[in-house]
């Protein structure tokens, strides 16, 4: 018999002939922990349930798979309670639709495969744009809204959506990890108009979220127009080439590229990946400017501090 105080695990598998699921238990048979299933069910998938996605496939599998624990519904499956994901829940979803005039009118139109373009036009903008183009699906009086790769439960209550946004950013298993992670979470598993609008909202409201995934550091800056050259050596870029074996008679192990903006002719320069701004600047003296002249601008990813000093000695 299953130990009801121990976790069980849940595997679910579907595809388009057939879904399963084993509800396993791991249990100390002749002194070990042994993983075995408490119990297991598959069948044939229905010619109807053959345009269901993977996440629908999925819900047809999570359903029977709860029957056998009904007994018991405390009982923990891979860390979520039964209970949280029961029939409650669902009939929330679906007294949700009936105080909802866009889901009412969808779940009308979805169930009875109707075609009332009245119904249709009554429909917010959104709703309609989406339902044209057949991103809706009814199953069990419950609204998907399925894109190429998934499908989602679509909610319209306000406190679902909220409680939807606390499970995916504050339980202690998700921890106010980012804004990304958490609109990854709520894509995943739930849909409305402006699902993505309310989950950054509620990351920018969340104290805890602000303060764990402040950033440190300066903002960048806006991006700058480049002026054009007019005649060669006016705009160089420099970089810095490091990793090489060492070469020479002084171990050269660098190379100091630059490069003119206007004729695009590049020069090599032989260096150390630790000289010092000054360095750098003797360098080019001695063989770049002696040449070409002082530059109007010097481009460089090296720091600001760098360039500075680099101006300076020259």
């Amino acid at each position: 018999m299953p130990d009801w105080n121990i976790p069980f695990k849940l595997y679910i598998d579907a595809c388009g002939d057939g879904l399963g699921e084993a509800v396993n238990q791991v249990q100390i048979i002749d002194d070990k922990p042994t993983e075995g299933p408490v119990c297991y069910i598959s069948r044939q998938i229905e010619p109807k349930e053959a345009i269901y996605g993977a996440s629908q496939m999925g819900c047809l599998c999570l359903n029977p798979a709860y029957v056998p624990l009904e007994a018991k519904p405390q009982i923990p499956i891979e860390g979520i309670n039964i209970t949280d994901i029961g029939t409650e829940f669902f009939e929330e979803v679906r007294e949700s639709y009936k105080k909802d005039e866009n889901c009412h009118i969808l779940t009308y139109l979805l169930d009875k495969d109707c075609k009332d373009t009245s119904l249709v036009n009554a429909l917010d903008e959104v709703w309609r744009n989406f339902y044209s183009a057949e991103r809706f699906h009814l199953f069990d009086g419950i609204i998907y809204h399925r894109t190429k790769n998934s499908c989602e439960i679509t909610f319209c209550s306000r406190f679902i959506i909220n409680t939807i946004l606390h499970e995916c950013n504050d339980k202690i298993y998700f921890g106010h990890l980012s804004e990304d992670r958490t609109l990854e979470k709520v894509k995943n598993c739930a849909w409305c108009p402006s699902w993505r609008k309310e989950t950054i909202e509620y990351c920018h409201t969340c104290d805890r979220c602000q303060k764990a995934n402040r950033s440190k550091g300066k903002k960048f800056g806006l991006m700058m127009h480049i002026q054009e050259p007019r005649s060669p050596w006016e705009v160089v870029h420099m970089d810095w080439v490091t990793a090489l074996p060492p070469s020479g008679d002084k171990s050269y192990n660098a190379c100091l590229v630059i490069v003119d903006r206007y004729s695009e002719t590049p020069i090599f320069l032989p260096c150390h990946k630790d000289d010092t701004a000054m360095d750098t600047a003797l360098l080019q003296w001695s063989r770049v400017i002696s040449h070409t002249g002082l530059f109007k601008n010097l481009m460089s990813d090296r720091s600001q501090v760098h360039i500075c000093t680099l101006h300076q000695s020259s």
